[in-house]
């Protein structure tokens, strides 16, 4: 019979004994008298006996059953009770879990919304990297104008330097030889002027 367990065996145990005391009874006396006074005595206290073991495993058995029993119960409840807490975590885990997962889309939302901007701003400055970069290059070669510039600025001025030396020269001469003119028009003046005095009469 299940769940019997140690109560079982000791019964079993016991039968077994009361079996060989049985079987051991002393046997009759081949012409004795026979008491049944007696017969009937030893057949109640065999009775008497045999009701006093079946009720001691049955309490036994009943001890035993009550104990599992109310371990049982004890044990169920501890498995209710940590079920009953589980499951309270479970559902504040799940408002925190649901909590956690609105916030991630929040910032997802962010990060894609910062990375589209990020995007335009990579345009703005890729255009502007181009223009500068033609500015750049605008500006190397109005600085290549400018050198050229210079250098026919330089030129011109060697060879105005050059000119205004040759002009001074010259205007120098041109004093000379206006003084030179002056000085042979003042002799020429003079001869006539001799020629005058010299013939009264014409």
């Amino acid at each position: 019979m299940p769940g019997r367990g140690k109560g079982g065996k000791v019964l079993a145990k016991r039968g077994a004994t009361l079996n060989r005391v049985i079987a051991k009874a002393p046997p009759r006396i081949v012409g004795a008298v026979t008491n049944r006074a007696t017969d009937k005595d030893m057949a109640d206290d065999y009775v008497e006996r045999i009701t006093k073991v079946v009720n001691e495993n049955a309490k036994e058995e009943f001890s035993e059953r009550k104990k599992l029993y109310e371990k049982l119960i004890k044990d169920k409840e501890c498995s209710e009770n940590l079920i009953r807490t589980q499951n309270l975590d479970v559902v504040s885990d799940s408002v925190k879990l649901q909590k956690h997962e609105e916030d991630i889309q929040i910032w997802k939302n962010s990060i894609y919304n910062t990375n589209q901007k990020i995007e335009f701003l990579d345009e703005d400055i890729h255009e502007l990297e181009d223009k500068l970069e033609c500015l750049q290059n605008k500006r190397l070669e109005l600085s290549l104008d400018k050198r050229s510039f210079e250098g026919i600025v330089q030129e011109k001025s060697a060879k105005s330097r050059v000119l205004k030396q040759q002009i001074q020269q010259k205007q120098d001469e041109i004093g000379k030889s206006r003084q030179n003119v002056e000085t042979i028009q003042s002799q020429i003046n003079n001869v006539f002027k001799s020629k005058v005095s010299s013939d009264p009469e014409a």
